[in-house]
């Protein structure tokens, strides 16, 4: 709200405007209800004063999900004046905002097998449409819904249309805007102004209020015939301070949207019946996404932490899990590995494609690039696009092109024990505006006010997830990346001196063919030979002092998370459809090959007597093969 120099130059200029004024009215809290009234008073040529001690529209007024409706839900109390007021209210809006404010239809989808029969629920619509006053269009059924391939249609009857409002951009914009409309000198908005206190004078009878900016930690004193608390769940701590007491006492909650991939078809504002304590859940298009809830999750006070919690998460996915296959997520597909570099076996990933394919996550493991030649042939030839992990592969070029520069999209880890260590983060990489948009909407919030795009308007809010990397992080990586090419010449002298004895012993140590630098972000080997059991293998090595053992990384495709069935429970999909059962899912070429590797660990430093040491005790192991078997068996 403040801009820069002509800001706060117009700021410094309303400040010494409104000090020892005397207004018609004073209004606390520019949300929608403040926001709203104060458009009302200046149109009607009241001496206005709006204040927020935040900005405006930043608290309960945005999470609206866009919907500007005429108090449907009092029906259930028998509110009939709410609702009257509420619905003229509406009205009155979409008459005076139409740039802001469209007509839009709604659809309520009542339970099938429940009390919420078709006719009785179209009957209450039509008497909420007769309290409007008959100003909005015409109630009907449904029968061809757009949104019906995301809907689990089996639970629903037929929905019901019946016509709401519905903001064009976002609650918060739409707040603002109405504000500015009607900023002038008659009728003055500030935010982050605290109200301190105030005392009515029976003299006068004026209200004597003290106002503090928090920008320029100045105060500032004001009259006014008439103050208005409009803040709100806030309204009681501002009654406080004016010493008024009610006998209402306001029960809180919160409300929590999650934001999925808004579907093609979705075009209307969805209201579902949940079946119980006669609560509903909306799914709202916004934009690129579709916005799901809210809860009505209780809190005690004001002053607890206020954000989305675990269970708030988990309420609504089960809810949208019941009701919707919404959430359109990739199903994974597992490939074998080859045995060359131990990347995606291109001839698997062919056999796997199918026509629902969409994109391939190569992933580059240990350090060696995989058979990029071979994968982007088919990536091109089936339409696919390249998700490129780069993780193990800092520094590792491919014809002479760095990995990360592969894919459609790249990441890096940069995580403690990576080439490129920065504690905890990533990079991601992409030249493509709109991946990257997505990106940032989706996970750096403090980025989003840099786009020179409209998703710049998500700059409030984003979608809800921050995985932006700390400072301290983000520099240590910088110092990191900077020593990285010297580091991995040190690591790359050592393990070709260790590869080649290896080699030599009858050990695959993945040497790179010439069109690629690999890099060594572990050292893996295999064994060629199969008359020495790695048990004693690993064992003799380790009473030699050798750090030897199995590879850290289990195979994926046999975690607890896929073969127990787990990743169904997040996954949402447009229409039913068979899933993969991964607890009879098998890779043989895999898993044989994973069961012949061997883990040594890393060696970055300049001082090869540790090698020499290395080298000494795998020949002296391989050596004495016969005599170690011959213990081995025994103790076996």
């Amino acid at each position: 709200m403040v801009p820069g120099k002509t800001g706060l130059e117009k700021r410094d200029s309303r400040w010494s405007q409104i000090n020892s004024s005397d207004f018609d009215v004073v209004i606390i809290g520019g949300g929608i209800s403040g926001a709203s009234l104060f458009a009302r008073m200046a149109a009607d040529g009241y001496k206005t004063l709006l204040i927020d001690k935040g900005d405006f529209g930043s608290a309960t007024s945005q999470a609206s999900g866009m919907m500007i409706w005429g108090g449907l839900l009092y029906l259930k109390s028998l509110d009939f004046r709410t609702v009257f007021t509420l619905c003229r209210d509406r009205d009155n809006l979409i008459s005076q905002c139409p740039s802001r404010i469209r007509s839009q239809y709604y659809y309520y989808f009542p339970l099938k097998g429940g009390w919420q029969f078709t006719p009785l629920v179209k009957g209450g619509l039509d008497f909420y449409r007769l309290i409007g006053g008959m100003r909005r269009g015409r109630n009907y059924i449904e029968k061809k819904p757009d949104e019906k391939d995301i809907l689990k249609s089996e639970r629903f009857r037929s929905p019901l249309a019946y016509e709401e409002g519905m903001l064009n951009h976002s609650d918060c914009r739409f707040i603002v805007d109405l504000i500015r409309q009607y900023d002038s000198d008659n009728a003055i908005p500030l935010n982050h102004v605290e109200f301190n206190k105030a005392n009515y004078s029976g003299t006068d009878k004026r209200w004597h209020i003290e106002l503090t900016d928090h920008f320029a930690h100045r105060t500032a004193s004001v009259t006014s015939r008439l103050v208005i608390n409009a803040t709100g769940p806030f309204c009681d701590h501002v009654n406080r301070i004016v010493d008024i007491r009610t006998p209402y006492k306001h029960v809180f909650s919160k409300g929590v949207y999650l934001a999925f991939r808004r579907p093609d078809s979705h075009v209307h504002p969805l209201i579902f019946a949940m079946g119980y304590n006669s609560d509903v859940q909306t799914f709202v298009p916004w934009g690129p996404v579709s916005l799901w809830g809210p809860t009505e999750t209780s809190i005690a006070a004001l002053d607890e932490e206020i954000i989305p919690t675990a269970e708030d998460v988990s309420f609504l996915l089960e809810q949208a899990n019941r009701n919707l296959l919404c959430w359109l997520g990739l199903v994974p597909i597992f490939c074998e590995s080859e045995p060359g570099r131990l990347g995606i076996d291109p001839d698997d990933m062919e056999r796997k494609i199918t026509q629902r394919t969409r994109a391939v996550v190569v992933v580059h493991l240990w350090g060696m690039p995989a058979k990029m030649s071979e994968i982007d042939a088919l990536s091109k030839k089936h339409n696919l696009l390249i998700i490129e992990d780069a993780s193990h592969v800092h520094g590792a070029t491919w014809r002479d092109i760095p990995c990360g520069r592969l894919g459609d999209i790249s990441v890096f880890s940069l995580q403690g024990d990576k080439l490129a260590p920065s504690g905890e983060g990533g990079v991601l990489l992409c030249d493509d505006d709109t991946f990257y948009e997505r990106a940032v909407c989706l996970g750096d919030i403090t980025r989003i006010i840099e786009l020179d795009s409209p998703a710049r308007r998500f700059a409030a809010t984003s979608f809800g997830i921050k995985t932006r990397i700390s400072p301290l992080s983000a520099a240590l990586g910088r110092s990191q990346l900077t020593k990285l090419e010297s580091h991995n010449r040190q690591r790359n002298r050592n393990h070709e001196v260790l590869s080649s004895a290896l080699e030599e012993s009858g050990f695959d140590t993945f040497l790179p063919p010439p069109h690629i630098k690999r890099v060594y972000f572990e050292f893996i080997i295999r064994a060629r030979f199969t008359d020495f059991p790695l048990p004693a293998l690993i064992g003799a090595l380790q009473a030699e002092g050798c750090r030897i053992d199995l590879p850290r990384y289990p195979l994926l495709h046999q975690q607890p998370f896929f073969t127990e069935g787990h990743w169904k429970q997040i996954l949402r999909l447009a229409g039913e459809e068979e899933l993969p059962d991964y607890s009879r899912y098998t890779l043989p070429n895999t898993e044989s090959a994973s069961l012949k590797m061997l883990k040594l660990p890393v060696f970055p430093g300049k001082d090869n007597r540790l090698l020499d040491e290395y080298i000494t005790a795998f020949h002296k192991v391989l050596t004495n093969k016969e005599a170690i078997l011959a213990a081995y068996e025994v103790t076996d």
